[in-house]
């Protein structure tokens, strides 16, 4: 712990509790047997559950004594203060008061970086503000401004161990005059924790979820974990205890310390660029030497960089965070920086195994929607299922989260089923029918209920590419205790269903693969070809999904056109029989593309309709399924019917050429017009519409006729609205919706769409 750190706990020691200086001796304690033979603490229940919280005062002591503790209740508000209001600009207001050529970026730590374009293709940055004489507090970061809870106290991530293993620790009274003392059973890491945090001179007041939350009280847990991400957002600090080692880790922590130094990482986007780069505090290898990158990627396996807790718990914090391992600290905030460094390099990246699962601790959340954030998350690991969802509610957006009340009294499905109708009612979409993949889960819900807990719950590659069911809104009436009716409409019926692609057959097996599913369609145009293009160009816009420039309104490096596309996949149908494609194409670039294609189409299975469309789907999709597209929902979805009633089994969404930008729902577009995506913030797309002949842009389908009474309003993204979203307002009664007017089910119907209400169990 260093110098600094020990003058804040005193300060905070002083603020929270100025009439206890010191803690009162359990005497007569000569070993651990002597705590064994005390009163088990009892908790005092909170006043108000859901605004009162408990924290403990850590007392002083040498690292081999008996941990000492106090717990008291504290009130905090809804939202952490700074002590003193910032006088800084906003980056608006700054940038306005900037010289032409100049421009203004923010730090993750939340310093303004100042850029000055000297060329199209040169930017100069520098912190220094180019306003001659400008008060450093207008765009200067103080400690003072950042916010934070009165009492002030410092909150623990870590992990809990094993259950059953650890020890117990001495709970001493508030009350000085009566000093009474109990004992509290914890779990060995966090009593080593304990050990270490501890100052021999200084009380430190913590939050500690496994000792400040009842566990045995589960009424009061679940109000306490849904204010988790306000406990941890409003703390004064955040240490992430990450244990000890056998061998120090002050080495490894120097080397990410000194490789995080070397970029800023610039906003919710993320741009990452050198500024002022300071003198090398270390002489180091670069490229890293395979012996430093094992030295990061043994620190990086550490148990709780897995957690899916710590993702939200360091997130939330400010940028006082810090990772600590035994008596080692290293900021969160450089910690990110050095990762971020690191998967920029290739070679570097290549030779870390377990950086990927640091992914969602250093790459941008930036506007994820709910079901993004949360299978960012997936392969995080928690106790209990329900935290799946729970443990991530300070991350996804805050109008969804307010719904969801965290109850670990109710069955897993039922939580997971409460979670899905909220979010449904919120925005008005189906987008939890894009994780509803049947083969991999194991929650007792609904087929229609994603399983949360599955690793295989994944950010679904395929929906949000195809807007399905255009610019509308769901229909539906959900029916206790299972079913849910929703409105849309049947467009083919599965005739064929090829293996399931897996990348871990291998290459040649993969390619082979990817040769049968080229084989399998009946050629004929009439059979094949509903949409009247080229069987090789829709087979190859399958495997990227989408994926190719011409499918975006402004052409990105990123994608590779249809035709370069089509080309590198003919020569991966042309390649021999043992033969990998990567020693083929010549060219380090096609194998990256080679490689995002089997990620794309990776655990998917070719299917084909007897329509003659031709698609990616499910691997347990079967002759006679329905595909269907439903209103509100933005790829075509696989069901089955369940029983004599009509109900109906989900079995996954589906990628499918042809019934994409609504076509299965109002139809192809009229020439010369056809549909490209642009980007919006965060992960959301949004449909443009092109006139090849005019080279015409426009938001406005020209499939669809007047608005009428309606008028489309211009709305900057925010973090509640939908994957898919429009905003339009009724000009005679002010009614305002996320939706198209034209596309509820009564305009449908009305142009001719046969539209039903299928039942979903």
């Amino acid at each position: 712990m260093d110098d600094t750190t020990l003058e804040e706990s005193r300060s905070l020691e002083e603020e929270l509790s100025k009439e206890i200086q010191h803690w009162t001796p359990f005497e007569g304690t000569d070993g651990d047997s002597e705590i064994d033979q005390l009163e088990p603490y009892q908790y005092s229940p909170l006043a108000n559950p859901e605004r009162d919280i408990r924290l403990l005062r850590l007392f002083p002591g040498r690292f081999e004594d008996p941990i000492r503790i106090s717990i008291f209740h504290a009130s905090l508000a809804d939202e952490p203060k700074p002590r003193r209001p910032p006088t800084r600009l906003t980056r608006a207001e700054m940038k306005a008061k900037l010289p032409p050529d100049w421009d203004v970026w923010e730090t993750i730590e939340g310093h303004y970086i100042f850029c000055e374009r000297l060329s199209d293709m040169w930017v100069r940055k520098q912190w220094a503000c180019p306003i001659e004489g400008m008060d450093p507090s207008m765009y200067s970061v103080s400690e003072d401004n950042i916010p934070c809870f009165e009492p002030q106290y410092e909150a623990l991530s870590y992990t809990w161990g094993a259950p059953g293993a650890g020890d117990n620790i001495i709970v001493q009274s508030e009350l000085p005059e009566t000093p009474s003392f109990r004992r509290l059973s914890l779990q060995s890491n966090l009593i080593l924790a304990l050990s270490c945090l501890r100052d021999a001179n200084s009380a430190r007041t913590l939050w500690i979820d496994s000792i400040c939350i009842n566990q045995y009280d589960e009424q009061e847990k679940g109000h306490q974990v849904h204010r988790m991400s306000v406990i941890y957002r409003g703390a004064y600090r955040v240490v992430a205890w990450l244990g000890t080692e056998k061998r120090p880790a002050n080495q490894t922590i120097q080397l990410l310390s000194f490789l995080g130094r070397q970029v800023e990482i610039l906003d919710d986007e993320y741009d990452c660029a050198p500024v002022e780069e300071p003198p090398n505090p270390l002489k180091v290898e670069y490229p890293l030497s395979r012996e430093r990158l094992r030295e990061i990627d043994d620190f990086l396996s550490n148990r709780w960089f897995e957690r899916l807790w710590v993702v939200q718990e360091v997130r939330l914090a400010n940028t006082r965070a810090v990772l600590q391992q035994g008596r080692d600290t290293i900021p969160f905030t450089l910690f990110q920086r050095a990762l971020w460094y690191l998967d920029g390099d290739a070679q570097a990246s290549e030779g870390l195994y377990f950086l990927a699962d640091t992914a969602p601790l250093f790459r941008p959340l930036g506007f994820r929607t709910f079901y993004r954030a949360i299978s960012m998350l997936r392969g995080n690991k928690c106790v209990d299922p329900r935290d799946k969802v729970y443990g991530a509610l300070g991350l996804v957006p805050p109008g969804i989260a307010a719904r969801i009340q965290p109850d670990y009294l109710r069955p897993v499905g039922d939580a997971y089923r409460d979670i899905v109708l909220s979010h449904m009612e919120y925005t008005g979409r189906l987008e939890h029918l894009e994780y509803t993949h049947q083969f991999v889960r194991k929650v007792d819900a609904p087929s229609w209920i994603p399983d949360f807990s599955s690793r295989h719950f994944r950010e679904s590659s395929c929906g949000f590419q195809q807007h399905s069911s255009g610019l509308s809104r769901c229909e539906t009436r959900y029916e206790s205790p299972n079913l849910l009716h929703v409105v849309g409409k049947q467009c083919a019926t599965v005739s064929a269903v090829s293996d399931r692609f897996s990348r871990r057959d291998g290459m040649s097996q993969a390619i082979a693969t990817l040769k049968l599913w080229y084989s399998l369609p009946n050629r004929e145009p009439t059979i094949t070809n509903p949409t009247g293009v080229a069987f090789s160009d829709v087979f190859a816009t399958m495997l990227q999904q989408g994926r190719v420039r011409e499918r975006r309104h402004e052409g990105t490096d990123s994608f590779l056109t249809l035709g370069a596309w089509r080309n590198l996949m003919d020569r991966m149908m042309a390649c021999p029989p043992g033969k990998s494609p990567l020693s083929i194409t010549g060219e380090r670039t096609s194998s990256l593309y080679i490689h995002d294609a089997f990620t794309y189409v990776n655990g998917w299975a070719f299917i084909q309709t007897y329509e003659g469309y031709v698609g990616l789907g499910p691997p347990d999709a079967k002759d006679g399924d329905l595909l269907c597209i439903f209103l509100g929902c933005a790829s075509p979805v696989l069901i089955r019917e369940s029983s004599p009633g009509g109900h109906f089994r989900v079995i996954g969404p589906c990628y499918v050429y042809g019934l994409h930008d609504a076509i299965g729902i109002l139809g192809p577009f009229p020439e010369p017009w056809h549909g490209k995506l642009e980007n919006r913030p965060g992960t959301r797309t949004r449909l443009v519409y092109h006139n090849n002949d005019t080279g015409e842009y426009t938001y406005d389908d020209p499939r669809l006729g007047s608005l009428g009474d309606w008028k489309r309003i211009e709305h900057e993204t925010e973090h509640d609205d939908p994957e898919i979203f429009e905003y339009f307002r009724n000009k005679t009664t002010g009614e305002v919706m996320n939706s198209d007017p034209r596309m509820l089910p009564d305009a449908l119907k009305a142009r001719g769409v046969n539209l039903t209400t299928f039942v979903l169990g």
